[in-house]
C-alpha cells in the first residue's frame, strides 16, 4: 500500500507532465501563427496619383527636371507669289517698292522679301482687293496707295512703318485701322473720307496732316472754299448735301506736336484732348464738328483763330478754356 506523501508527488508529477505538454501546444501554435502572419507582411504596392498600383520600379512618370516636349510650329502662311506683284527696287536701301498686285486673288498676303529684297514700301495694288496682309518689313505706305479701295474694310499697320503718305486711304471704305507703333508722320488727307469711327493715334506720330482725318466730299469743299473770313457767318447753315465723317473717337498720341489744317474738319467728334506736346493747331482743325467738351493738357499751345470755327456746341467751360490761350478766337455761334 502506497504512502500518503508518495501518492502526493505521483499526482503532482502527473500534472506537471499535463502541463508540459500543454504549454508546448501552445508554443507551437504560437510560431506557426508567427510564421504565417511574417510570410503575409509584405509592404503592398502604393497607388499613384492615378490610382494605379505600380511599384516605384514599374513607374512610369518622368522626373520634374524633365523639359516639357517644344510647342507645335506655327501653320505656314501661304504668301501670295512673287510673280503676281509689279516692284521698283531701291538703288539705296535695296528696298523693294510695290507698285501693283497683277493676279486674281481678292485675298493678299505680301511676302516679307521678294527675289531676295525686303519689302520696305508699297504704292499700290488692285483697287479690287478686299484683304490686305502688310508684312512686318513695311516702312512706307506711299503716296495714294490704297486710295479709292471700295472694298477694303480694315487694316493693320505693321509696327515697322514710319510714314503713311498723303491720300494713303483716302476714299476708301476703311472702318477699322490698328496704326503701327513707329508711325511718326501721318500725311495729307491720309485716312480722309472713309468709314473709320475710332481712331488711336500712337505716341510717336508727331504730325498730323491737313485733312488727315476730314470729311470734305467734293461739294462740301465747294462750299467749304467760299468761306471769306475765315468762318462762316452766323447765318450759315450746313448744306444738304454735305455727308460728315463717322469718326466720333479720336486718341492723340502724346508726341504729336502739330494738328494740320483741317485735320478732323466735319467728323462727329463731340469730345478732344489736346497732349502737352502740341505747338499748334491750324485753322479748322475741329472746325464744323459736334464738339462739346476741349482740354489743353498745356496752356502754352498755340492754334490760329478758326481751329474750332464753327463748332456749334462747345460747352461754356470748352468756349473759356480757348479764349484764355487765343483771346482773338472766332467761334461764329454763340449758343
Amino acid at each position: 500500500m502506497l504512502s500518503v506523501p508518495f501518492l502526493c508527488d505521483w499526482k503532482l508529477n502527473e500534472k506537471r507532465e499535463k502541463m508540459k505538454k500543454l504549454l508546448i501546444i501552445l508554443l507551437s501554435l504560437v510560431t506557426i501563427f508567427a510564421i504565417t502572419a511574417c510570410g503575409n507582411n509584405e509592404t503592398p504596392p502604393r497607388e499613384n496619383d492615378s490610382g494605379s498600383s505600380k511599384t516605384p520600379e514599374q513607374s512610369t512618370t518622368t522626373d520634374d527636371s524633365t523639359p516639357a516636349p517644344p510647342p507645335p510650329p506655327p501653320p505656314n502662311i501661304e504668301y501670295t507669289p512673287e510673280e503676281d506683284f509689279k516692284f521698283s527696287l531701291d538703288a539705296e536701301t535695296r528696298g523693294v517698292f510695290i507698285t501693283a498686285y497683277t493676279g486674281n486673288s481678292f485675298d493678299i498676303r505680301i511676302p516679307n522679301e521678294i527675289e531676295g529684297h525686303p519689302v520696305t514700301g508699297i504704292n499700290g495694288l488692285s483697287a479690287s482687293v478686299i484683304n490686305v496682309y502688310l508684312p512686318d518689313t513695311l516702312q512706307i505706305i506711299g503716296e495714294g496707295a490704297f486710295e479709292g479701295y471700295a472694298h477694303l474694310t480694315e487694316i493693320i499697320i505693321p509696327d515697322n512703318v514710319i510714314i503713311i503718305g498723303d491720300n494713303a486711304f483716302s476714299g476708301s471704305a476703311l472702318s477699322s485701322v490698328i496704326i503701327g507703333n513707329s508711325v511718326t508722320e501721318i500725311g495729307k488727307q491720309a485716312f480722309s473720307d472713309t468709314k473709320l469711327t475710332n481712331v488711336i493715334i500712337p505716341d510717336n506720330v508727331l504730325i498730323i496732316g491737313e485733312h488727315a482725318f476730314a470729311s470734305s466730299t467734293k461739294e462740301f469743299q465747294e462750299y467749304y472754299s467760299q468761306l471769306t473770313g475765315g468762318c462762316a457767318p452766323p447765318s450759315a447753315v450746313w448744306p444738304e448735301y454735305n455727308v460728315p465723317s463717322l469718326l466720333a473717337n479720336v486718341t492723340i498720341g502724346n508726341s504729336v506736336t502739330s494738328i494740320g489744317h483741317g485735320a478732323f474738319f466735319n467728323t462727329l467728334l463731340t469730345s478732344i484732348t489736346i497732349p502737352d506736346n502740341v505747338i499748334i493747331i491750324c485753322d479748322f482743325a475741329f472746325a464744323f464738328t459736334p464738339l462739346i467738351d476741349v482740354e489743353f493738357k498745356n496752356n502754352n499751345v498755340s492754334f490760329e483763330p478758326y481751329a474750332f470755327c464753327y463748332a456749334l456746341y462747345l460747352s461754356e467751360e470748352s468756349k473759356q478754356r480757348i479764349l484764355d490761350i487765343n483771346p482773338d478766337f472766332c467761334f461764329t455761334v454763340i449758343n
